[in-house]
């Protein structure tokens, strides 16, 4: 019986040490995660613009004719209706391109994305793409930047990643509340942290700065509190954002209701 447990008690060590010595099953590698817009959202798009340019061409032809041939009664009105639709056109063109070519993808070790360069609310035509190591990070925050300037501002949170080496990305903008489902930036900026084993920097204050202090890029840590925005200026800046909405949506009814009643006049009603 002695020699029996000696035998089991030599195979039970021999085990655990074979057991300790084996090596440990790999790490599971990152998932690879992309964010895309929806073929819906592309052919939507597509679709909208389509059936607007026929109205805006048609126009522009009626427009044209009449300049030929000197008529100049309705020019005003059609120049003002050909304005419309050609910014209609402009914007739909532009989230068109958007949805198409805007990405972002967790790699294994890097972020990569092609996005606007502008970083700002509209997309432009210029995009960039770029490739940013999650051990290259220093640190990834989301903050609020006034844009829009004197005309039209307004408040947008963005998600901006700095590297080790002082150099500032801006990924996209957002309005506060209203995430692009397809862009979720707040939900980007914490999967980016995780994979770079940092805490994302959610910042609550707001940023100042004009377009040419914003294309400087990297701000250093001495420069922050020069662009801040107290509570005040930024509860005043969002009352004079919501004015100039209700004013420019009011002449817009004011101009339909006097079109209308110009057409009932014409009419003799």
């Amino acid at each position: 019986m002695t020699h029996t447990n000696i035998t089991e008690s030599t195979s039970a060590a021999m085990t655990r040490s074979e057991a300790a010595r084996a090596p440990a099953p790999p790490a599971a590698a990152p998932e690879r995660i992309r964010y895309v817009t929806s073929g819906w959202r592309q052919g939507l798009f597509a679709l909208a613009l389509l059936i607007e340019l026929p109205f805006l061409l048609g126009i522009l032809h009626m427009l044209l004719r009449r300049v030929l041939d000197g008529i100049w009664i309705d020019v005003p009105g059609l120049a003002v209706i050909a304005l419309g639709l050609a910014a209609v056109a402009v914007m739909l063109a532009l989230e068109l391109v958007y949805s198409v070519r805007a990405r972002v993808k967790f790699g294994r070790a890097a972020l990569s994305y092609t996005l606007p360069r502008n970083g700002g609310p509209t997309p432009l035509l210029r995009y960039t793409r770029a490739d940013i190591p999650y051990h290259a990070i220093k640190n990834v925050e989301l903050r609020s930047e006034v844009f829009g300037g004197k005309l039209a501002p307004v408040v947008l949170r963005g998600l901006v990643v700095r590297t080790k080496d002082n150099r500032e990305y801006v990924l996209g903008h957002s309005r506060e509340g209203f995430d692009d489902p397809a862009f979720p930036y707040a939900e980007i900026g914490h999967r980016l942290a995780q994979r770079a084993a940092l805490q994302l920097l959610d910042q609550r204050t707001v940023w100042r700065r004009t377009r040419k202090e914003r294309a400087l890029g990297y701000i250093s840590e001495f420069d922050t509190n020069s662009y801040l925005m107290d509570e005040a200026e930024t509860e005043s800046l969002n009352t004079g954002h919501r004015r100039l909405m209700l004013g420019l949506a009011s002449a817009l009814a004011a101009l339909v209701l006097l079109g209308l009643l110009a057409d009932f006049a014409a009419a003799g009603l």
